[in-house]
């Protein structure tokens, strides 16, 4: 079986050295999926420029929400990172809008009803027998 192209994303940005969300579910959510470098911008009462002083890496993610609040967000840190010489990695983000996902933190949900098979194969026989 082909992997999807969100997917492969997801297996790339899992390597990233940061990925960037806006808050504890979204990080929450990532690290269901696997992800380990995930940087939440609310966290412990810093502020969205004092999490941008501490990213320190060559690349990154930013896998804000995709309503008012989490683009706006999205503009400031990709600015701010390209000041720095943070090279911003936009494809997962880019495949996620076009899935019409608005929520990262509802993204292990997404996945296990895009891709059930995946998730669940041992359902697959299940669907195979009831529709057969």
């Amino acid at each position: 079986m082909q992997k999807s192209k969100l997917l492969s994303e997801l297996e790339k940005a899992k390597k990233l050295p940061a990925v960037i969300v806006e808050g504890k579910k979204d990080k929450i959510a990532l690290e269901k999926l696997g992800f380990k470098n995930v940087i939440c911008l609310h966290r412990n009462g810093h502020s969205m420029y004092e999490v941008i002083e501490k990213i320190n890496c060559k690349e990154c993610a930013i896998l804000t929400d995709f309503d008012r609040k989490g683009k706006y967000y999205y503009r400031i840190l990709r600015k701010e990172f390209s000041k720095k010489g943070i090279k911003v990695v936009n494809s997962l983000r880019r495949i996620l809008s076009r899935e019409n996902i608005t929520h990262i933190e509802g993204l292990p949900t997404f996945l296990r009803t895009k891709y059930k098979k995946l998730f669940f194969p041992h359902t697959a026989l299940v669907f195979s027998t009831i529709c057969a």
